[in-house]
């Protein structure tokens, strides 16, 4: 039995027009659930932004790693290549956990001019991520070959409390650079629309994937100690 491999792997993702994720997309436009897309907006979306979706250069990359020790005192979390991952949020996250996934996604590529439309492209290129984000847990699911194994959900420096600046082991694990992606000494990302994330592995025959609100600082998320939704991700089921 096999495990996705610890080598770096990479490739490219594309969707079509009829893959758009639109309940995504009003979400994070900041409509509330059931809302319709107002028409000058879902205008610019399919003539400026749907059209270039098969055009836009999406990337990703992923590399596994061995949890290979913990320690409680520091909240550290240590992997087989001498990385950390430190801090009590991501320590609790990854409770239980066997290996890390980290990866990187970017999209690049700015479609409209219009400063009066650059917060539409900003949440339909949020939309792509988050598409990419989901096929990416699709494949990793499909190619990890371990009884009973699960993915996490997904975490990200930047959500759930987790400081941005912890961004940097991810990158280290990776190789920005490979899929044109460069960063500034804040850590922040260019092209702008790239993320980096990890998956926690856990072989236990049901894993919640329920937002971490527990161990979360944010206050002001928009899906604080929403629990409404499971957001359990069991390989062979649908994420609902």
């Amino acid at each position: 039995m096999t495990i996705v491999s610890e080598k770096l792997y990479q490739n490219m993702i594309s969707f079509k027009p009829d893959d758009f994720n639109y309940a995504q997309f009003s979400a994070y436009m900041g409509y509330p659930p059931g809302k319709a897309i107002p028409a000058p907006v879902k205008s610019v979306l399919r003539e400026k932004l749907l059209p270039h979706i098969q055009a836009s250069p999406l990337y990703y990359q992923y590399r596994m790693s061995d949890i290979v020790g913990r320690n409680s005192r520091t909240d550290d979390v240590m992997l087989d290549d001498l990385f950390h991952l430190k801090g009590n949020l991501v320590y609790r996250l990854l409770k239980g956990c066997t290996h890390v996934i980290a990866h990187l996604i970017s999209i690049s590529g700015q479609v409209v001019d219009d400063i009066t439309e650059i917060y539409i492209c900003n949440a339909y290129f949020n939309t792509i991520l988050q598409m990419a984000a989901d096929h990416l847990r699709l494949i990793l699911t499909h190619d990890i070959d371990i009884p009973d194994i699960r993915l996490t959900r997904r975490y990200a420096p930047g959500y759930c409390g987790w400081p941005i600046v912890d961004q940097s082991v991810l990158l280290q694990l990776l190789d920005p650079a490979a899929i044109g992606v460069r960063y500034s000494d804040s850590l922040m990302l260019e092209p702008v629309h790239s993320v980096s994330g990890i998956f926690g592995l856990r072989q236990h025959p049901r894993i919640s994937g329920r937002m971490p609100c527990h161990v979360c600082t944010s206050l002001t998320c928009r899906v604080h100690d929403d629990f409404s939704q499971e957001l359990i991700f069991l390989k062979g089921e649908k994420d609902p």
